[in-house]
């Protein structure tokens, strides 16, 4: 009776997987991390390493800025670099890498320069939200590319966006996806009204459904408003020009909502509505995960040609692995079931023992890559 309960768990939890998941990373989001972030783009208080960022409109302040940025994206383990693309402008992108899917990617992005000092909204508000997803989404695997870009030269007319967009264009790069935040964090009315700017182009209405679902099966606040055409004067606009699905997702330009600070110093925290900003991030953030697919581990290689196994199970403190002396393996991982990676062991010719005393009693996912197959297996901690 007991492994009839145990099997019923792990087959309802596989079959739930995604649901529970896309709210528990809505609920990674989290206010007092974008709060810090916000703070130290705007210069209310210093970075961690580079003392305080200066006016973002300078050429030493996007110089910090766009080291601050870099740092904190490399702490997640992501590719990054900064590519500077003509003698004043600099993009700062991070990459982490699909499983499935390497060379199709959906990007998540907001331009971090500005014309003034502080400019909380424009554009502190966006950068931020690509820095949370960074923070969250790099935690997981997925199926598709994801790249975190922050734009440079986007007040000068798009000049750091159309560069990329062009680039990639010339080198067949293939971008499925395209989400921009510029202004997300000021909502005068309270009405918790936002909008996304979708265009006319048909193959950016995939990216609009799925924001739509993400949004209609939640339980935010925030109500949208699709434009079309829309604006076409935020970043998304630099891959509609070359024919790439992009969606532009911004507080209330269109609906008399627009923030009277704009362009100007006065362009601070607190006159953002930063509960409004948390769900718009929440939003943007859960649709990209669900757009990039994580990989649920569902994939094994069953293979009949290599034996592959892991005993006891259910167990407390060590599966054994079982297998031919031909399979190579490069490493092992262990997952939980919302895709989270728990625990990592890298190459080891030795390695036939791994230790899971220290997990919690729950159904997890072993994951061991070989040189040329992956092999998955769940298994009972008690």
């Amino acid at each position: 009776m007991k492994k009839t309960i145990l099997f019923s768990v792990l087959i309802f939890s596989i079959y739930s997987l995604n649901a529970q998941t896309t709210k528990s990373v809505m609920a990674e989001v989290n206010p007092d991390s974008l709060l810090i972030s916000l703070e130290i783009l705007t210069g209310e208080k210093p970075t961690k390493t580079l003392g305080t960022i200066p006016n973002r409109n300078t050429t030493i302040g996007k110089e910090v800025t766009r080291l601050h940025l870099e740092r904190e994206l490399e702490v997640y383990g992501l590719e990054t670099q900064i590519e500077n693309y003509r003698p004043t402008g600099y993009n700062v992108v991070a990459v982490q890498k699909g499983v499935k899917y390497p060379d199709s990617s959906f990007i998540i992005c907001a331009h971090y320069d500005s014309v003034d000092d502080y400019c909380a909204d424009d554009n502190a508000s966006g950068t931020t939200a690509v820095l949370e997803a960074a923070r969250i989404l790099s935690q997981y695997k997925f199926e598709y590319t994801i790249i975190y870009a922050l734009w440079d030269e986007e007040e000068k007319g798009l000049i750091g966006s159309y560069n990329y967009a062009k680039t990639a264009k010339e080198n067949n790069e293939n971008i499925v996806g395209v989400l921009n935040m510029d202004m997300i964090g000021y909502d005068g009315d309270e009405d918790y009204l936002f909008e996304v700017h979708i265009g006319t182009n048909s193959i950016n209405d995939r990216l609009t459904n799925e924001l739509t679902q993400v949004l209609d099966n939640s339980d935010l606040d925030i109500e949208k408003s699709i434009q079309i055409p829309g604006t076409d004067r935020s970043d998304h606009a630099s891959f509609w020009r070359q024919n790439y699905p992009a969606i532009f997702i911004t507080e209330g330009f269109f609906n008399d909502d627009f923030n009277p600070t704009y362009h100007s110093s006065n362009d601070r925290i607190s006159f953002m509505s930063l509960d409004y900003h948390h769900q718009i991030s929440q939003l943007v953030i859960a649709t990209l995960f669900e757009l990039a697919k994580f990989d649920s581990i569902s994939s094994a290689d069953n293979s009949v040609d290599i034996v592959f196994d892991i005993y006891p199970n259910p167990t407390s403190d060590f599966l054994y692995l079982q297998k031919n002396k031909n399979v190579v393996i490069a490493d092992i991982s262990v997952y939980s079931l919302s895709g989270r990676e728990l625990l990592s062991f890298e190459s080891n010719t030795n390695l036939n023992t791994v230790d899971i005393a220290n997990l919690q009693s729950g159904v997890y996912f072993l994951v061991v890559n070989t040189t040329t197959k992956r092999f998955t297996r769940s298994f009972v901690k008690l």
